[in-house]
């Protein structure tokens, strides 16, 4: 076998750098077919590329735009639909089940103060510290 100055191809899984490339390629990029993700993307996006202020109060954004405008996580937004009636950040559900958010919405969760609701320290339970002084080492049983 013979070595040639070629550089080898990049895996399937891999997107070329150039993003022409895969649009004028019908999705095949040096003889090989580019693999999609089927996974989708859950983290916190980066900051919108829209002016935010100018928007309609009508007007819908999708999960992903409406993560970049709180920088919230995508999965901290799927988080909050699962807890019905227990947050401020209303969605609706369009044709073909898409969640969207309406501008209006996000201005009034994004203007409203109101402190996160804790569950209330009991008056009977001693704070815990890291550092007790009755802390048994790991190499030595507790007395029975």
């Amino acid at each position: 076998m013979s070595k040639s100055n070629t550089a080898a191809p990049s895996p399937s899984h891999h997107r070329p750098a150039d993003p022409l490339a895969l649009a004028k390629s019908d999705g095949v990029v040096a003889g090989q077919p580019i693999k999609r993700s089927h996974h989708g993307f859950r983290g916190v996006p980066p900051p919108p590329v829209f002016d935010f202020d100018a928007l309609p109060d009508g007007a819908l954004l999708n999960e992903h735009e409406t993560a970049a405008v709180g920088r919230w996580s995508t999965n901290t937004l799927a988080a909050w639909r699962l807890r019905e009636g227990h947050h401020g950040l209303r969605w609706v559900v369009i044709a073909g089940g898409f969640v969207r958010y309406r501008v209006a919405d996000i201005r009034a969760y994004l203007g409203d103060a109101t402190p996160r609701k804790r569950k209330p320290r009991r008056a009977d339970v001693k704070p815990r510290s890291r550092a007790t002084a009755d802390a048994v080492p790991a190499t030595q049983e507790p007395a029975r």
